[in-house]
């Protein structure tokens, strides 16, 4: 079991080794967290030691922050709830017998609710922006899909004319052949 923890978590490795080398005798087969083969284990085992402690306190500090953000949004939603029922308890009541810190509950409860609000209003606006911008953007992009398609059009009809043109002279070089044909016969 100590073989398989260790194997999974080098902390609990380096936890052994120290534990290991303090102790007079020694049971374990793990001679030291970092096997290099023997080449330049004296030199190479305190850098990988450095590193190890270094990577754990980075994890172990990572881990407080997310704890003390965890716990901060746990003591505003506890305390969320409990204004919730401390204003649901004393709704009932009339105004002249809620106290002053009630008061102050109250009015910190609307502020929230109007910032939740003001929140959805401002991400409902930006949503109808984007949804303008990306139907002006389409708007756009059909209307230079038009504007491409008359120019094609155009070309065309440009081709058309200038093959007909053409067709036509020939036409008219062939009759004035056959007008001076029929001249000189």
């Amino acid at each position: 079991i100590v073989n398989r923890i260790t194997e999974m978590n080098p902390k609990f490795r380096r936890i052994r080794y120290e534990y290991e080398s303090d102790t007079p005798t020694k049971t374990s087969t793990v001679s030291s967290p970092c096997h290099n083969n023997g080449i330049n284990d004296h030199h190479q085992a305190p850098q990988d030691i450095i590193q190890q402690m270094y990577e754990e306190n980075r994890k172990l500090r990572l881990e407080q922050e997310e704890m003390a953000k965890r716990a901060a949004e746990i003591k505003t939603k506890r305390e969320t709830m409990r204004l919730l029922r401390n204003i649901a308890g004393e709704s009932s009541k009339t105004p002249e017998h809620l106290s002053n810190s009630q008061y102050q509950h109250n009015d910190f409860l609307k502020a929230i609710i109007e910032q939740q609000k003001l929140a959805q209003q401002q991400e409902h606006e930006h949503k109808q922006k984007l949804q303008q911008e990306q139907q002006e953007q389409e708007r756009k992009r059909q209307e230079l899909a038009y504007l491409k398609q008359l120019e094609l059009k155009k070309r065309q009809d440009e081709k058309n004319l200038l093959i007909e043109q053409r067709k036509a002279e020939k036409n008219a070089q062939r009759e004035k052949k056959i007008v001076n044909f029929i001249y000189y016969l």
